[in-house]
């Protein structure tokens, strides 16, 4: 994010993915940086064609983030506002609806009891993972953890109606027992080696601008030094 919006947007053009977000927003226009819900379409079997709506969501955060091309990123406070206009748009429009967050557990059980509508939240912050699921109202609520140490597994068990009628979740943890995948390894360590290089550079910036200026040199000044007079033999 720090390398600049357009930056950000050229990694989207080559994902397999959606970047979602309603509440990362440009501090200037107050338009969100990414999308911030899509509508996928699944085949289940004995179902038939499922919409899911899915959307994102960023914990609330008082800092902003100054990014190389001169926007600043800030994230909106007012997320559970956003999803109180959203999920019931999208219930129109979709079979079930899923929230992608970035929050707390505490933050996500408040976003299920402040807007009904939401099937499923899926989260991740810090070390938080759910050892069973969760439900809040009609919500189930379930974390992985974070960093990639993790794989979470979540079944959704749903009937005819396309309602769902039980959840399961699963936190596989990725031991060197689960062989690195060659081309992640590979993207891995070339990301790494560019962001202690961006670092690097940062610092090296930082530096240079916060670095007293070396003191003046006094000007040059003439010699008052006068050559000693010739000495002279004294007469014998």
């Amino acid at each position: 994010m720090f390398t600049g919006i357009d930056k950000v947007k050229s990694y989207m053009k080559n994902a397999k993915y959606e970047f979602l977000s309603s509440n990362l927003v440009n501090e200037k226009s107050g338009k969100p940086i990414f999308k911030d819900h899509v509508i996928i379409t699944e085949k289940v079997d004995k179902v038939g064609k499922m919409k899911i709506g899915v959307i994102g969501f960023t914990r609330y955060v008082a800092s902003m983030w100054d990014v190389d091309d001169g926007t600043r990123i800030k994230v909106a406070d007012y997320y559970i506002k956003i999803a109180k206009d959203l999920v019931p748009t999208l219930q129109k429009k979709t079979d079930m609806i899923i929230a992608l967050v970035h929050m707390t557990q505490a933050d996500a059980q408040q976003l299920a009891k402040e807007v009904p509508g939401i099937d499923v939240i899926l989260g991740s912050y810090g070390s938080e993972r759910t050892q069973t699921p969760l439900k809040v109202n009609n919500t189930f609520i379930a974390y992985s953890g974070y960093q990639g140490k993790g794989l979470g597994e979540a079944r959704i068990f749903i009937d005819k109606k396309k309602k769902i009628t039980d959840f399961k979740d699963d936190y596989i943890i990725l031991t060197k027992d689960y062989p690195d995948d060659t081309e992640m390894l590979a993207f891995v360590n070339d990301v790494q080696q560019k962001a202690a290089e961006y670092q690097k550079q940062k610092q090296e910036e930082q530096r240079k601008a916060t670095q007293p200026p070396p003191p003046a040199q006094p000007p040059d000044q003439p010699s008052t030094t006068q050559a000693a007079p010739e000495e002279t033999n004294p007469p014998h």
